[in-house]
């Protein structure tokens, strides 16, 4: 299975309750899963909530940019912004190989 590149969508979050993220998360499952089925390659990873900052970043595996949007649109979730991510796993394991897109 190839490695697709990854996405952080940012969003703000006011008034968030444990009700609304879950409905969330379920929301983005399906849309990512609705906008694979129509061959854009896009797997919704994980969100972590700061509830301190009202703030969700939410993690994408994609084809491209536009992928990640059509979920985040599909699933009539707002956000600021989306932008291309780099992971690390491991102090000091180096700067991974380039994703070719």
């Amino acid at each position: 299975m190839r490695q697709l590149p990854m996405f952080v969508v940012d969003r703000t979050v006011p008034g968030m309750t444990e009700e609304l993220l879950a409905e969330q998360q379920r929301l983005l499952h399906e849309a990512a899963r609705r906008v694979s089925l129509a061959g854009q390659s896009v797997r919704y990873v994980r969100c972590t909530y700061i509830p301190e900052e009202d703030r969700c970043i939410c993690l994408f595996e994609a084809d491209n940019v536009a992928a990640v949007r059509r979920v985040n649109e599909t699933a009539q979730v707002p956000f600021r912004r989306i932008s291309a991510a780099v992971e690390f796993w491991e102090p000091g394991a180096g700067v991974p190989k380039k994703k070719s897109q």
